[in-house]
């Protein structure tokens, strides 16, 4: 996650700008340019991250894909979603929303830097669902063509990263601290979140997730 999303979010903590965009908050649609300057340099961060990510991580995506591809197999996207709800929805956009969690950050942010670390973990999220902004939030739909020019590349990124070779690098030992931070972020992430993501996707690949993470959960235990 340092690796992928430290500096980054390092730099969201001095940004003194507002990234608001939601006129009834005082929002002008001006600032999606220095909204989405960072969401850039945090996607482009993650995509040069994917050969530091944990093997046993990265087989885990691969067997998700396998699974949801196996089951869903008229689904174009599921190869895709199905990592991505467990990438982005567990581990990248909860340690955005709230990096001292994750020991990325010393102090908690302010509250303008909060609200800029959640439009940004917005747009991530989206783009990792392979979905745009709709009438929900008007005020979002000015990050879709982003998101639409991205997509090509997030899809790039996911194959990789859910995808095992026997030329690949040997993975990375993982420590019993890591193993059970792992545990942690898969147990205690945020269902609130991830109820509101099912709720509002079409994709069973998304809705199946609760399943798939329950699976998850016993496997660690028995571990």
């Amino acid at each position: 996650l340092r690796a992928a999303i430290g500096q980054a979010v390092r730099d969201l903590f001095e940004c003194k700008q507002t990234f608001e965009l939601d006129p009834a908050k005082g929002g002008k649609t001006d600032n999606v340019k220095t909204l989405l300057t960072h969401t850039t340099k945090i996607v482009s961060d993650i995509f040069e991250s994917v050969e530091q990510a944990p093997g046993e991580l990265r087989t885990i995506c691969a067997e998700l894909k396998d699974a949801a591809v196996a089951k869903f197999p008229k689904d174009d996207l599921v190869r895709f979603t199905a990592p991505s709800a467990f990438i982005f929805l567990r581990f990248i956009c909860p340690a955005i929303l709230n990096p001292k969690l994750f020991n990325m950050m010393p102090d908690h942010p302010t509250e303008t830097t909060a609200r800029n670390l959640t439009l940004v973990a917005k747009v991530l999220q989206n783009l990792a669902n392979m979905t745009e902004f709709g009438q929900k939030e008007p005020h979002m739909t000015c990050c879709n063509e982003f998101i639409m020019v991205m997509r090509g590349k997030m899809q790039k990124f996911l194959d990789t990263f859910s995808t095992t070779k026997a030329s690949s690098s040997p993975a990375q030992t993982l420590s019993a601290r890591t193993m059970a931070s792992v545990y942690r972020f898969i147990t205690n992430a945020d269902e609130a979140q991830l109820t509101k993501l099912q709720k509002e996707s079409t994709r069973a690949s998304v809705k199946t997730l609760p399943d798939v993470l329950s699976k998850l959960k016993t496997a660690l235990k028995k571990a």
